[in-house]
């Protein structure tokens, strides 16, 4: 049998120990935007670790910015952090399901991963927003190749360089993906 004084000092503890997490303290809009450029010039120097840090903290007052989640998916793939990248980039396109820059980089992820089949749909979807996104045509060519599908990839690979003569030839793909940055529209 526990003594009384034992049980007293548990119930004095207990509302102690069974108190919730704090919330993370929310972020001005103004500090958002902050942050937001922070992390945008982490990612333009290569400092991915930071950007990802900075972006997290954002996400922590702000969980359904898609900006920042597309954002965060584009540092992590950078990183070779591809499960997390694909997770960030899905919970986008769930909270923003016409943005299709989301879309289109949840297809690369899924193209990385060799995930052909998911990343054909990403990329279809995002060209269904965009029909003029140059990236989507792209890897949908190349995710095509891979599936062996070569009239299909010419297609889109042909199609690609209509929409952007200089960019590139039809067998190479793109060497920088790029970061969006967050407008003032918070």
């Amino acid at each position: 049998m526990k003594s009384p004084i034992f049980i007293l000092l548990l119930a004095a503890l207990l509302p102690i120990a069974c108190k919730p997490a704090p919330k993370a303290s929310p972020l001005s809009p103004a500090a958002q935007l902050q942050a937001a450029k922070e992390a945008k010039e982490y990612f333009d120097r290569g400092n991915y670790s930071e950007a990802e840090k900075t972006y997290e903290r954002i996400l922590a007052a702000e969980p359904n910015d898609f900006r920042v989640l597309s954002n965060l998916g584009v540092v992590r793939f950078r990183v070779g952090k591809l499960e997390l990248a694909a997770e960030a980039l899905q919970e986008a396109t769930v909270v923003a399901p016409n943005d299709g820059f989301s879309h289109c980089m949840l297809g690369i992820v899924f193209y990385s991963q060799g995930r052909y089949d998911d990343a054909m749909n990403a990329l279809k979807k995002a060209l269904t927003i965009n029909p003029n996104n140059v990236t989507a045509y792209r890897y949908l060519g190349t995710v095509c190749t891979a599936k062996g599908w070569h009239d299909a990839a010419r297609n889109a690979l042909e199609r690609a360089q209509e929409l952007d003569p200089s960019y590139g030839e039809p067998d190479s793909l793109p060497k920088e993906i790029p970061a969006t940055f967050r407008p003032n529209d918070a």
